[in-house]
């Protein structure tokens, strides 16, 4: 009988990540519009970051309203975005994660990234990792069709995602917020809890 399939999941946002994808998306997409004066995708920006901060909106609906604001950009800026946007990424992942990946992958474990940020901000992580569940905001066009990858839809989506490679989960990597029902999801699993500093 052949070995059972072993998946080592990944938390992206303070765990991969020294920071938050969703705050170096808005830092880059600022930079860059306003750099390049685009003035349309700077001030959506602005105003959703605003609104946000007011506690005017939702978590949910800043993110959905974010990614929509670079669709403002010209080709030309969109591409610069998308390079600086990786550049920055790629200094923002911890040392002590790229060696567990590392090590994930020379045990042969499928390594699957579990994030609720924007599946479309995995892009500079495509070479390190297999596969990954996260919120796909780029091709909803409508708010009420939103749901953001967190807490049980995370859990749900990463039980199905493993489910149908029939395999078993070896190591969560998080940094514990709103993993709960994942990390419940899969209790035979070590849970190796990323300190913020670590």
């Amino acid at each position: 009988m052949a070995k059972k399939e072993e998946i080592d999941i990944y938390d992206l946002d303070e765990t991969l990540l020294r920071g938050n994808s969703t705050r170096l998306y808005l830092d880059t997409l600022l930079c860059v519009s306003r750099r390049r004066w685009q003035a349309i995708a700077w001030l959506r920006t602005a105003t959703a970051a605003g609104l946000r901060l007011l506690r005017i909106v939702s978590h949910r609906r800043y993110k959905w309203l974010l990614w929509h604001a670079a669709t403002g950009l010209s080709p030309a800026v969109a591409t610069e975005f998308r390079d600086e946007y990786a550049r920055r990424f790629m200094e923002m992942l911890r040392p002590s994660m790229l060696k567990a990946l590392e090590r994930s992958h020379r045990d042969g474990h499928h390594v699957l990234v579990a994030t609720a940020a924007y599946a479309e901000v995995l892009e500079p992580l495509r070479d390190l990792i297999d596969g990954a569940v996260a919120t796909e905001t780029a091709a909803v066009a409508k708010y009420g069709d939103y749901v953001e990858c967190r807490g049980d839809e995370k859990a749900r989506r990463v039980r199905k995602y493993v489910a149908e490679r029939d395999a078993g989960v070896c190591i969560i990597y998080t940094d514990g917020k709103d993993d709960g029902p994942m990390m419940a999801a899969f209790p035979n699993s070590v849970h190796c809890i990323v300190l913020p500093n670590s």
